[in-house]
């Protein structure tokens, strides 16, 4: 997956590896009002150097996921906004096991102001650390 830091770079575009994230993945914060330009550029080297590998959700990944969603859900709220109620952490592994599009688990983020001020306003202040967050489900 290295081959989206140089691909992004020809873009305009700068990508930091992430040795922390479970399997690949990237830092970056895009500035207020270019998330579709950044979007438009990652789909296009998605498509030449392919897409990111799916990580096998496990228990213990999951309660590293969970970990990251409240310690966004907690700067979020520090930061004025309402991110609805916490699940508990056995609740979040077993809906992010389940891996169900109809029942996903909580994410702090679904809670924020859609307005685009209010949003980069928050994600700013609190951003998923990667690009594509903090794993891809494999497929079933």
């Amino acid at each position: 997956m290295n081959a989206m830091i140089p691909c992004m770079a020809e873009k305009g575009w700068t990508l930091t590896a992430n040795s922390d994230s479970e399997g690949p993945g990237f830092d970056m914060n895009t500035p207020p009002g270019q998330r579709d330009a950044m979007m438009k550029a990652m789909s296009a080297c998605e498509e030449a150097v392919g897409p990111k590998p799916r990580t096998q959700m496990t228990a213990e990944l999951a309660a590293k996921v969970y970990a990251a969603a409240v310690a966004r859900g907690k700067c979020l709220t520090k930061e004025g906004f309402d991110v609805g109620e916490v699940p508990s952490r056995s609740a979040y592994v077993d809906a992010l096991l389940a891996n169900d599009p109809a029942n996903p688990p909580w994410d702090p983020y679904e809670a924020l102001p859609k307005d685009p001020t209010n949003w980069a306003k928050a994600v700013g202040a609190c951003p998923d650390r990667t690009v594509w967050g903090d794993y891809e489900p494999a497929s079933p």
